[in-house]
């Protein structure tokens, strides 16, 4: 019992990010280049601010975002659930 109000409790949660997106404002350079990368840790402050928790490991970035647009990042969850955030990054004005 306890197993299953952990798993509506995750449930709840993948319901509840999926589908976020994320806006990263950042400066840039005159062929578009990011003055900075953005990495699992920005990622985790922008959800951070949205009022979620979440740990570095359950991001999934191969590497970090280095150009404007738009990003689908899988979130992983026990019970090998998944999520889906859109990270968009555009030109800080």
């Amino acid at each position: 019992q306890k197993a299953e109000e952990g798993l509506k409790k995750i449930e709840k949660e993948v319901a509840e990010i999926d589908g976020v997106e994320i806006l990263i404002s950042v400066k840039v350079g005159n062929k578009e280049q990011l003055f900075e990368n953005i990495t699992v840790q920005k990622i985790l402050e922008q959800l951070k601010k949205l009022g979620f928790k979440l740990k570095k490991n359950q991001i999934e970035l191969e590497k970090p975002i280095k150009e404007i647009g738009e990003f689908p990042i899988k979130i992983k969850f026990e019970h090998n659930l998944e999520a889906e955030i859109k990270v968009i990054i555009t030109e800080e004005r």
